[in-house]
C-alpha cells in the first residue's frame, strides 16, 4: 500500500490524472482487502452477506 501512496503523491505533484486515478482505485481495493483480512471471521461473514446480491442468496 505504501507504493500506491507514493505513486499517488507523485501523480498529484505532476498533476497527471491517469496516475492519480489508477492509484486511487488500487489503493481503495487493497485497503478493502487488508481490512477484510484483519477482520474477525463473524464480521467477515456479515460483510460478505451484505455485499452478496439477493439473487445469489435465493435457493433454487
Amino acid at each position: 500500500m505504501a507504493g500506491f501512496v507514493a505513486w499517488l503523491t507523485y501523480g498529484i505533484l505532476l498533476m497527471q490524472w491517469a496516475i492519480i486515478a489508477q492509484n486511487i482505485i488500487c489503493l481503495s481495493l487493497s485497503s478493502f482487502i487488508l481490512t477484510m483480512k484483519l477482520l474477525p471471521q463473524p464480521q467477515k461473514e456479515a460483510v460478505g452477506e451484505a455485499l452478496t446480491p439477493d439473487f445469489l442468496n435465493d435457493e433454487g
